[in-house]
């Protein structure tokens, strides 16, 4: 049975500035699975121990792609002094919701970022990627739900 993937319209959506802690990383595509497993893992454990609790669902925000990729795992809280936090910028972004296998998140980026040059718009700043639908309580990967963001400019 073959799968079957959804891929919503695109839209503009303005988010309000939102703390975060993460964690950087730098991995070839061949190492991302292996990085993304060890880094939420490690990011986790810091949030438990620091008794912090995440108000938002878990990123990863690619500063840079190419052969090698520059990665920020993180996960948004409410600000903290017993650990530190980034603060993902107040933005207007263009949004794709992505439901199937995350090895389908590379198409589903390229259409997004088809679909703002065609707007007339140009990215700005890192995008990332938020896991709607944790793969630890939902391991049918055909139903994974993530959201893409790419921040614009004005």
């Amino acid at each position: 049975m073959a799968t079957v993937l959804v891929v919503y319209r695109p839209e503009l959506v303005d988010l309000p500035a939102t703390p975060a802690v993460v964690i950087r990383r730098t991995a070839e595509a061949s190492q991302l699975a292996e990085v993304f497993d060890e880094g939420f893992k490690a990011l986790y454990g810091r949030l438990a121990a620091a008794g912090v609790a995440p108000t938002g669902c878990a990123f990863t925000r690619y500063l840079s792609v190419g052969d090698t990729f520059e990665l920020e795992l993180g996960v948004p809280t409410a600000e903290s002094s017993s650990i530190p936090t980034i603060e993902l910028p107040e933005c207007q972004v263009a949004r794709l919701r992505y439901i199937g296998p995350y090895d389908g998140l590379r198409a589903a980026c390229e259409r997004l970022f088809n679909w703002i040059a065609e707007y007339g718009r140009r990215p700005s700043g890192p995008f990332w990627e938020s896991y709607v639908t944790d793969p630890i309580t939902e391991p049918d990967p055909a139903k994974r739900i993530t959201d893409i963001y790419v921040p614009l400019a004005g």
